[in-house]
């Protein structure tokens, strides 16, 4: 639950965009998923601004609130970003602050820098795909055809960046569970 006055940009669960939706209270849903590997757990990165200014004639302060969840939390970082103008002096809550960044705010954009962090995210994805597609391919050896299934579709939706490989998954994931389901396994 994000505080009334926040603005919700977007949501990432393991890594892929998802569409999130309000419920009847106004509260933002965001659609979780069990991980291809029992074991694994989810993570979920979203972005929302927020801000609450206090003024007086020599301090300005701004009240920055993390939002509520209704669920077991693990590893939660939560990270400030802010124009290089202002400084962080002190911060308090239940959230542990992991760090801050202080950019100056670009007065046009740097195209060679976008090109490099997209091409450095699209081989990070292809990587995860990767991983995704050999779990599956173990966890049907395994005997379990649903996990498999969940894998094979991670490695898809993954390797939307590479033609072939999103086409090997493809077929692996209808292939090979069809083949378990029809007596291949489980």
């Amino acid at each position: 639950e994000l505080d009334p006055s926040a603005v919700f940009w977007y949501a990432l669960v393991n890594g892929r965009s998802v569409w999130p939706w309000q419920d009847e209270e106004g509260r933002i849903l965001i659609p979780l998923e069990s991980a291809a590997n029992p074991g694994e757990s989810t993570r979920l990165e979203f972005l929302y601004a927020s801000s609450h200014l206090q003024t007086n004639r020599r301090v300005l302060k701004l009240e920055l609130s993390a939002p509520k969840f209704d669920l077991p939390l693990e590893n939660v970082t939560w990270q400030v970003l802010m124009d290089e103008k202002w400084e962080l002096e002190e911060h308090t809550g239940s959230l542990q602050l992991a760090g801050t960044d202080q950019q100056a705010m670009p007065l046009k954009m740097d195209w060679d820098r976008y090109f490099e962090s997209q091409r450095q995210e699209q081989a990070a994805q292809s990587r995860d795909a990767q991983r995704m597609l050999q779990l599956g391919n173990q966890l049907l050896v395994e005997g379990d055809s649903r996990f498999a299934q969940k894998a094979f579709e991670q490695a898809y939706s993954l390797s939307k960046n590479d033609a072939a490989f999103n086409e090997d998954a493809r077929v692996q994931s209808s292939g090979r569970t069809n083949y378990s389901t029809a007596g291949g396994g489980e």
